[in-house]
């Protein structure tokens, strides 16, 4: 397996997107990896008229502070000392933004859930990871968004929720 020195996942802070931290956390643990959460918000379509830039400036500084006391939430549930973990919120459309962020620090590669906030059951996998999975070129863990990962059980025997390696 190539050097992990830097995992990104995306998340939208979903119970879907939490498994796919779990495999992180094991990945980065084993490969002293440094951990890259990355939550993207989507501004509201504005036109050029002010009330509406305001409206969306409103919208984005309390999307911003949900997302700083939600990453804390997470990182507290989810992750045990000794990992570097690097938040970064960014403004744009999710997919676009994830690829930008890879590739500007470098990633080695990227860990999301199938599915994310929304669970669509319709489909393999969710709007974002869907677009990753065709863009990236950075290998992705895509993790099936079912049942739960405990971190005591061997990261080896749930690799089957590892739904599709790309790279």
């Amino acid at each position: 397996m190539r050097d992990l020195k830097n995992i990104l996942i995306p998340t939208d802070f979903s119970e879907n997107s939490i498994q796919a931290l779990e495999i992180a956390q094991c990945l980065a643990n084993k490969h002293q990896s440094i951990i890259h959460l990355l939550h993207t918000i989507e501004p509201i379509l504005a036109s050029k008229q002010t009330m509406y830039n305001s409206l969306s400036e409103r919208f984005v500084k309390i999307r911003i502070e949900e997302a700083n006391s939600s990453f804390n939430s997470v990182i507290d549930k989810v992750f045990t000392g000794g990992l570097d973990i690097i938040k970064v919120i960014r403004i744009g459309e999710p997919s676009e933004e994830i690829l930008k962020y890879a590739k500007d620090q470098k990633i080695d590669m990227i860990i999301i859930a199938s599915h994310g906030r929304t669970g669509l059951t319709n489909r393999t996998t969710g709007g974002v990871a869907d677009r990753l999975l065709k863009n990236s070129e950075i290998p992705i863990i895509c993790v099936k968004s079912a049942g739960i990962i405990r971190q005591d059980i061997n990261f080896k025997k749930r690799i089957t929720f590892a739904e599709n390696w790309v790279g």
